[in-house]
């Protein structure tokens, strides 16, 4: 397992520097605006560019590797270990990036009054966050990027491992599908079964510690990760029965 991890992470290398590099510019560039500018200027919801990128990567990261894996003879218990393990890793990176990130060009630009840094999850808890001190806002945000991270990488996971599953003729109708189904057909569901939506809402609203007046950020954590378990055992259910395709 050792050599595959190191092999995800070795190759998962170019794709995580091109990144930061990206993030680090775009908010050199908002602060350099904002101290050539009277115009406010804010950065707001960063955090949920981190864990879209990661979704990517876990897809791309289990199709790209299995077939690799496969071909090489690698145990496929191995192989959803390595994936597993290299999850966590992102998660770890990822959520300690964007933390360090916010803090260092806050503290570089903390002397313009027309530009801020706000966090994603402060803004989605905010009632939570109000009055919490420095060092446990902080170790919330960790914990709580820490679980989006690696949430979405398995989801991301899922989606390539069905994908891996399906026959070859329905794999381009699969991956045209599942966006239309998810950004077309549902909001249209949603439309016509308004009292059915509201309810999904309001219950997603409090498994995720998000109802008003009781805001915690660590129940999302949470049925995170009970939704963590639940992704992993559907990835490796799909993995024993995935055959390499022709």
């Amino acid at each position: 397992m050792k050599k595959m991890l190191k092999y995800q992470i070795y190759d998962s290398r170019k794709s995580l520097l091109i990144y930061a590099f990206v993030m680090i510019v775009l908010f050199t560039v908002s602060g350099i605006l904002a101290a050539s500018d009277a115009d406010y200027f804010a950065m707001s919801g960063t955090e949920l560019s981190t864990f879209i990128f990661f979704f990517v990567v876990g897809i791309c990261i289990y199709k790209e590797h299995w077939l690799m894996g496969m071909q090489n003879g690698i145990p496929r218990a191995q192989f959803f270990k390595s994936c597993l393990s290299v999850g966590i890793f992102f998660g770890i990176i990822g959520s300690l990036f964007d933390l360090l990130l916010t803090k260092i060009f806050k503290g570089i630009f903390s002397g313009l009054s027309n530009f801020d840094i706000e966090s994603f999850i402060e803004m989605l808890y905010y009632e939570y966050f109000d009055g919490l001190s420095s060092f446990s806002s902080a170790a919330v945000n960790i914990i709580f990027s820490f679980m989006s991270i690696v949430t979405l990488f398995l989801m991301g996971m899922l989606i390539a491992a069905i994908y891996c599953r399906i026959p070859k003729k329905i794999k381009t109708a699969f991956a045209i599908a599942l966006p239309i189904s998810i950004f077309v057909v549902l909001p249209i569901l949603a439309t016509f079964f308004p009292g059915l939506s509201t309810k999904a809402i309001i219950t997603f609203l409090r498994i995720m510690g998000l109802a008003e007046g009781a805001q915690n950020p660590l129940t999302g954590c949470v049925t995170m990760a009970i939704l963590c378990i639940i992704l992993a055992l559907g990835c490796y259910g799909l993995l024993r029965k995935t055959e390499v395709q022709n």
